[in-house]
């Protein structure tokens, strides 16, 4: 299971435009790069609609989805 570093340093590095959001293309795939934590993919799209705020996420929803998909 990835620690709270190593999930930081995967939002970080799929920030591709270095905004501190993430777009759901970035998400996805921060969230694939995570791997054994995605472990339901197919719920992706739904939960990141619930935890976006105008097409973007946060870390602290980033931690939310790796937690329901995990």
């Amino acid at each position: 299971m990835a620690s709270i570093d190593d999930i930081r340093k995967v939002y970080e590095q799929h920030d591709d435009d270095k905004n501190g959001v993430l777009t759901f293309q970035e998400a996805q795939s921060a969230l694939q790069a995570l791997g054994n934590l995605a472990r339901n993919p197919s719920s992706f799209e739904d939960d990141f609609n619930r935890l976006s705020k105008n097409g973007v996420i946060g870390f602290d929803e980033f931690k939310q989805l790796a937690n329901l998909t995990a």
